[in-house]
């Protein structure tokens, strides 16, 4: 009986070393993907800040692009506003300039009259 005692030991001890053996091996595998999940959870942390900083720099750039628009606005508001000013002017400088030639032509027309009369009634 001493012999089947032995090999029941045997048997259980063995049990319990390829139980304990593999208890190891799935806390180490554990352990290991802990530290696995808590490096995904770092780079996501830091994937998170990054996202945010771009998403704070594309929202200033938005904001900045807004104000310069607003310029860009003014600017040719501005320049409409000269060009306007600019034909007006050169309307009014063609109406100005036909108007004195008209006067210079029918004053040219009323002294070659004149001379024309005044020496029909010479001669």
């Amino acid at each position: 009986m001493a012999a089947k005692q032995t090999d029941h030991i045997c048997i259980k001890d063995n049990t319990i070393q390829n139980i304990s053996r593999k208890t190891a091996e799935l806390e180490a595998r554990a352990d290991y993907k802990d530290k696995r999940i808590d490096e995904m959870n770092h780079n996501m942390e830091l994937m998170n800040n990054k996202l945010d900083q771009v998403l704070n720099s594309f929202n200033d750039l938005k904001l900045e692009s807004k104000g310069d628009d607003a310029n860009l606005e003014l600017r040719l508001k501005t320049i409409e506003t000269k060009l306007e000013t600019q034909e007006e002017t050169t309307r009014e400088n063609h109406n100005r300039l036909t108007l004195i030639l008209s006067v210079v032509a029918v004053g040219l027309t009323i002294v070659t009259i004149l001379i024309n009369v005044y020496f029909n009634l010479m001669h």
